[in-house]
């Protein structure tokens, strides 16, 4: 399953339309790195997980939105287990407060660990809004979508981002998957799949949007 890495890149690089680049600018506000924004590490050691997100961030304009979500993806390999990291490519998303947009880039790895963000995309133009009820209770049954991870987490009046860790050998991690949505805080949650894998989730406020994958 460690090819679903390299889906889930193919997901952030190829189903939006490229964009132009974004300008270079001196960097972003230090809130925008910090325990306010949902990152993901997928199959990426959280040093270079983060690393990553900050290179990101500096292509950003000084000056946008605030930014609540980001992921970091590693491609998998043609004979797994693959080893954790970025040399065999990946990508990076980062995602802006309530819809105000969603960049994308290509990312490599050097041999000397240096990092070079390439290809640059954007996602929908539409801005995406909850439409789930608030939870009589703390768990429920909940199914994913067809992409797994990267499909809307919709569930108690809120978008859900996935933070921390992922492991793309847990079949939920790119395609639908059954399991058990639980709050285990007012903006934190967990799902935990049928068998057994699970991710931990913070609640998106407000508006969201996508790369095409429901």
């Amino acid at each position: 399953m460690r090819t679903s890495g390299a889906f889930l890149a193919a997901v952030v690089l190829a189903i939006a339309a490229c964009g132009e680049p974004i300008p270079t600018g001196s960097g972003s506000p230090g809130e925008a790195v910090g325990d306010g924004v949902a990152l993901s590490c997928w199959d990426v050691d959280d040093p270079e997980c983060q690393r990553a997100f900050a290179e990101a961030v500096q292509l950003l304009p000084r000056d946008g939105p605030p930014i609540v979500a980001a992921s970091v993806v590693a491609f998998g390999c043609d004979n797994p287990p693959c080893a954790k990291g970025l040399q065999r490519g990946g990508s990076v998303s980062v995602e802006y407060a309530n819809g105000g947009g969603l960049n994308g880039w290509s990312i490599s790895a050097g041999a000397d660990g240096s990092l070079t963000l390439g290809e640059h995309t954007t996602g929908l133009a539409r801005r995406f809004l909850p439409a789930s009820a608030r939870l009589a209770q703390p768990s429920i049954d909940f199914s994913l979508g067809h992409c797994g991870l990267s499909s809307p987490i919709d569930v108690d009046g809120s978008f859900w981002d996935p933070v921390g860790q992922v492991d793309s050998d847990a079949a939920f991690a790119v395609n639908s998957d059954t399991g058990t949505f639980t709050l285990v805080g007012p903006d934190d949650a967990e799902f935990r799949s049928s068998t057994g894998f699970a991710v931990r989730l913070r609640r998106h406020e407000g508006a969201r949007n996508l790369f095409g994958c429901f």
